[in-house]
């Protein structure tokens, strides 16, 4: 009782000794001094946040000392602006980015919070980046990989071990390609503050990769080169998020925030904005591969933005022929309104994406494989922002997803096995015997219906001791569910069935049939709470950051 009393009274004496916190206002004029209206300017240490009036005017609390406001737009180059202890009122340009470039130095910029790597717009859309992969190749130890948008990409960051220590799957040349198979599982990517899930694939049938991806790899062998299965264990596909409407990429190597629990290795934080655009075209080429890209942003009234876009990208193997391919086409539609006090923001975005892996027959090699892989994917999110600024909390930030994927894969394939005698059973037991002829066609097939939903719901509250320790509080509660409707693998209606071979194949896993509605469906519940610690001395030339936070999950199954 009394230690409980202690506490109470530390957190009371805590919250009355706060400091008055500073106001910052001002105006935001374009280069021709025209006003600009709803941009954003957010304290980076408190995280509040105000958008500019029709006017340009806006005004804001911010920390005190050592603040640093960021201020930003979509379509205009963003500032991070130091506050002069002195200062009460800021007039701030924004100015266009600039499509004319007489030099372009791209880095990743190392930020203080949460130990994270920035790549903004120049690093997005001055290196030649087909999708998020070629981006996320620019950070600091990665492994850059040959150019090639047929096989599967996704990225890790434990790369610290040295090959003796790994355990190679087939990859003998020590290129190490081998990091980047199971290794993935733990790196978690977010768009909006919606996690992109992939533990709802369980298994699809991809034609166009290499190692560690292919059919050698340990526990995905069902046969020749080019049966390859991949599952959630190998992390996001990073071919299927597009560039053409990221603003800003930031990548958390070190600790997170409580709120990005559901991760192991590291974050990946990406952001696109919504605002006036104007019309955008182009075409991207590198060797066989060909993007054409169009998007333009409108504003709709005082206080509404719509933005579109589309995207088509066409990739080849091998220039040489047409057997084999990947399409992406991926279109996009955001709405953004704001109230009239702009202290409210919401954008709900409606994104359609269908890729397709594809290996054509040979004409030349009619036993050669036919393979491909078809996902069609719908994803609908809402982002909810309230600038709030009670005594009590600053903001509240309410994020919502739905994601429906359908995919389908198929695999047709010339065998000379020999006659045997099988059976298409699935349980143990004596069973009726099937003759296999010595030589026929024979296929696999795997539709998956993976279904994700997410809630996420926070408020965050900061405030400033006599001491200068700043604080800052966020709580929140997020629900999510994962499940898998389709109908799994199967084969189809030829006769003959999928069997363990016989010969040639002692110890490799047999291709059989199973219902993926067989599966369960995850409901997964977290709570979080968090105090973001940060400390600034006199000297200004030290400063110093930490973090304290409680994550709770609850796994339940039905």
């Amino acid at each position: 009782m009394k230690k409980g009393l202690l506490t109470l009274g530390l957190l009371i004496g805590c919250l009355t000794s706060l400091q008055a916190q500073k106001i910052i206002s001002g105006k935001i004029v374009d280069e021709n001094n025209k006003p600009l209206s709803n941009v954003m300017v957010q304290d980076s240490q408190t995280k509040k946040w105000t958008q500019t009036n029709n006017d340009g005017s806006y005004s804001i609390e911010i920390s005190g000392e050592n603040s640093l406001i960021i201020v930003s737009q979509l379509g205009r180059e963003t500032q991070e602006i130091n506050i002069d202890p002195n200062d009460t009122t800021l007039s701030i340009t924004l100015y266009k980015h600039s499509l004319r470039l007489d030099e372009v130095i791209v880095t990743s910029k190392k930020k203080k919070d949460f130990s994270e790597i920035t790549l903004g717009k120049e690093a997005i859309e001055n290196v030649q980046a087909f999708s998020l992969n070629e981006v996320l190749q620019q950070l600091p130890g990665q492994f850059t990989q040959s150019f090639n948008n047929n096989e599967f990409k996704n990225i890790v960051f434990r790369t610290a071990n040295n090959n003796t220590a790994v355990a190679k799957l087939t990859n003998a040349n020590g290129d190490r390609k081998d990091y980047f198979a199971n290794r993935a599982f733990g790196t978690s990517i977010v768009l909006n503050d919606i996690p992109l899930s992939n533990n709802e694939n369980m298994q699809s049938f991809s034609p166009n990769t290499s190692d560690p991806f292919n059919s050698s790899s340990a526990g995905n062998t069902f046969g020749d080169a080019g049966s390859t299965f991949s599952n959630a264990n190998y992390g996001f596909d990073l071919r299927g998020v597009s560039t053409n409407d990221i603003d800003e990429i930031k990548v958390i190597q070190g600790i997170a925030p409580a709120k990005y629990g559901d991760m192991v290795s590291g974050l990946i934080l990406v952001t696109s904005k919504v605002g006036e655009t104007p019309l955008r075209a182009y075409v991207s080429m590198q060797d066989a591969t060909t993007e054409y890209n169009i998007s333009k942003g409108f504003k709709v009234g005082k206080q509404n933005f719509i933005n579109s876009s589309i995207n088509f990208l066409q990739s080849n193997a091998d220039p040489r022929n047409s057997l084999t391919g990947y399409n992406r086409i991926n279109g996009n539609l955001a709405w953004k309104t704001n109230n009239l006090a702009s202290t409210l923001t919401n954008t709900l975005t409606l994104n359609v994406s269908q890729t397709l892996d594809k290996v054509k027959e040979n004409p030349d090699d009619f036993s050669e494989a036919k393979v491909k892989n078809e996902n069609t994917a719908f994803r609908l999110s809402n982002n909810l922002k309230w600038n709030l600024n009670k005594s009590w909390i600053d903001n509240l930030n309410v994020d919502a997803n739905f994601n429906y994927t359908k995919s389908n894969s198929y695999k047709e394939e010339w065998r000379n096995l020999g006659i045997a005698a099988v059976t298409d059973a699935t349980e143990s037991g004596i069973h009726q015997a099937i003759i296999i002829p010595a030589q026929y066609f024979y296929n696999m097939n795997v539709e998956g219906i993976p279904i994700s939903t997410y809630l996420n719901i926070e408020g965050v509250k900061s405030f400033k001791t006599k001491n200068d320790w700043m604080h800052t509080l966020s709580a929140g509660i997020s629900a999510r569910t994962s499940s898998n409707i389709g109908r799994g693998r199967y084969s189809s209606d030829n006769s003959v069935p999928n069997y363990y071979a016989l010969s040639g194949a002692s110890g490799k896993l047999g291709y059989r049939d199973y219902d993926f509605r067989n599966s369960k469906t995850v409901f997964q519940g977290s709570i979080y709470a968090e105090d973001q610690i940060t400390k600034y001395f006199k000297n200004e030339a030290v400063d110093m950051q930490t973090k304290i936070g409680v994550l709770v999950k609850l796994h339940f199954y039905n």
